[in-house]
């Protein structure tokens, strides 16, 4: 009972940052606490529209049962496509002024109130993303000047992650999912050389994260050639796609929402002398979310290719990004902080 206690309190404290040194709450970093208008209004669009697709899809999906389920003469007369709206505006003109059995009208009329309803989910959708384009470009964010991201998929970003510069590099790829885990055994003491798949994370960022990499491959040199450097080194194309989704990771996480705004350092390791502190997860915690291992998504197999004096290694060169303007070690930003549950106190 007592340690359930201390457990709870552990997380009141948290959630009242009664310590200085947790994390802040509603996604903020630096300076600013406390909820936010802007995330706020652009969270309620992006959960409406959530919502209106939801209904929309099982609307579409009633609307391929029922026409499965019309008279095969009537089935021969719809275009020759999976998609749902053309056949129900087909649907509509010929069977204007026709009459069928009681079944096949109750059927028809069902169809006809499922179209205008999902018309008007359309229109809807439309509207609300005109919203969140509005919303997203009064967020100053630049995550619409990289390829592959729509207005949809940044304002999804911005709702999932908040405000980007709570997070490092490293930090944003555990957060994401795209940082292999560490897979090595009997390897001693030294760095993993084996990773495997992270399926953890915010997996809707991940989804984000694909989309771009997949639109990427089709239209941008860079990311063919990371692909294609990938491959070089005896990965798999899903190995390879990784890598090109670990690399997007860091280039979506320097695109700050506030431009001019410095990103904050990262929390400083916390003290364990009394029972409120946190304690620092040493080298048995998680993977570094940047690969250690010579491959560019940190999974097993090939070193490193040697670079001549002065030239730039290939996963660098490659969809350059701007620096973050942290200075701390490599090793800071790989470290991961864990709070343990508070133990409860001696009384004895």
């Amino acid at each position: 009972m007592a340690s359930l206690t201390c457990l709870i309190s552990e997380r009141i404290a948290r959630e009242t940052l009664a310590h200085p040194l947790l994390p802040k709450a509603f996604k903020r970093a630096g300076q600013d606490a406390g909820p936010d208008e802007h995330s706020e209004l652009l969270t309620v669009w992006w959960r409406a529209r959530c919502s209106l697709l939801k209904r929309r899809q099982h609307l579409l999906s009633e609307a391929e049962a029922l026409l499965r389920d019309l008279p095969l003469a009537l089935i021969e007369q719809l275009p020759d496509t999976q998609k749902v709206r053309p056949r129900l505006a087909a649907l509509a003109r010929y069977t204007r002024r026709r009459h069928f059995d009681p079944p096949t009208m109750l059927r028809l009329g069902v169809l006809g109130g499922y179209r205008v309803e999902i018309a008007k989910l359309d229109a809807q959708e439309k509207a609300i993303t005109r919203e969140l384009a509005t919303l997203v470009q009064a967020s100053g964010s630049t995550l619409g000047e990289l390829c592959g991201l729509a207005t949809v998929s940044v304002a999804e970003l911005l709702v999932e992650v908040g405000d980007p510069r709570r997070f490092t590099e490293g930090g944003f790829a555990r957060f994401n999912g795209t940082a292999p885990l560490a897979a090595s055994t009997a390897e001693g003491p030294g760095e993993p050389v084996r990773h495997r798949y992270n399926p953890g994370g915010n997996r809707r960022v991940n989804a984000i994260l694909y989309r771009m990499a997949i639109t990427q491959l089709r239209t941008e040199p860079r990311a063919k050639r990371l692909y294609a450097t990938a491959r070089t080194n005896h990965h798999t194309k899903k190995e390879a796609r990784r890598i090109l989704k670990r690399h997007l990771s860091d280039v979506a996480s320097t695109h700050d929402p506030r431009p001019g705004r410095p990103r904050p350092a990262p929390p400083r390791c916390l003290t364990t002398h009394d029972r409120g502190a946190v304690k620092e997860r040493g080298p048995s915690g998680p993977s570094a979310a940047k690969p250690r291992s010579g491959r560019l998504d940190g999974a097993a197999g090939a070193r490193k290719p040697r670079c001549d004096k002065g030239a730039t290694h290939p996963s660098r060169s490659v969809l350059a990004r701007p620096q973050s303007p942290l200075s701390h070690p490599l090793s800071t930003l790989q470290r991961a902080y864990t709070p343990e549950p508070l133990r409860p106190p001696n009384l004895t």
